[in-house]
């Protein structure tokens, strides 16, 4: 009896570990390609507008998932109405994986190269 219990929670265990997995697997890709470079500016876009009240405008993205940081290439901040306030060459952003769980942005460091 205690076996056939044990076996059936090593199942449960390894399928919920399984499905996490691929979960993170699924994720990993789809931040690699075009269509989640897009979410990720998307994403970066709307926290900086509604922080900051700038519209930000992106040239391209890197997402490295293993250090989950992004890396944000020709960004110009701008108020809508007139010329770019701000650009800058390069930032890069490291944040904590966990508050994602939560839908929750921590940013752990941010680097800036080159502010115009």
């Amino acid at each position: 009896m205690i076996r056939k219990v044990l076996k059936i929670l090593i199942f449960i265990v390894g399928g919920l570990l399984s499905a996490l997995l691929a979960a993170l697997a699924f994720m990993f890709f789809f931040l690699q390609t075009p269509a989640g470079g897009r979410y990720v500016g998307t994403t970066v876009q709307g926290v900086l507008k509604d922080n900051l009240g700038l519209d930000a405008k992106i040239g391209s993205i890197r997402v490295n998932f293993f250090r989950t940081a992004v890396t944000l290439l020709d960004l110009s901040l701008s108020d809508g109405k007139n010329p770019p306030v701000g650009a800058v060459d390069m930032v890069y952003v490291e944040i904590s994986p966990l508050p994602l769980l939560y839908n929750r942005l921590v940013v752990k460091d941010v680097v800036i190269e080159k502010p115009r």
